[in-house]
């Protein structure tokens, strides 16, 4: 894995206290998991950021690595 995109990674994941990997975005969520998983922290009020993954393959196959979670 490139030492700079999982850098990248764990900056995003530091800089907020709940993030969300999702395809889309939290205005334009393309898919129904991350419809329904912004649907939920915005229910509950919970501030939270939504990063798309969608255009960046090389960032879903460093976040499938590093959390052993096939995308």
């Amino acid at each position: 894995m490139d030492k700079d995109l999982k850098a990248t990674i764990e900056r995003e994941i530091r800089q907020s206290k709940i993030l969300v990997y999702g395809k889309g975005t939290k205005t334009a969520p393309r898919c129904g998991f991350t419809l329904e998983t912004i649907q939920f922290f915005d229910a509950l009020g919970y501030p939270f950021e939504v990063v798309d993954v969608l255009g960046d393959d090389a960032k879903r196959g460093a976040l499938s690595d590093m959390t052993n979670w096939p995308t």
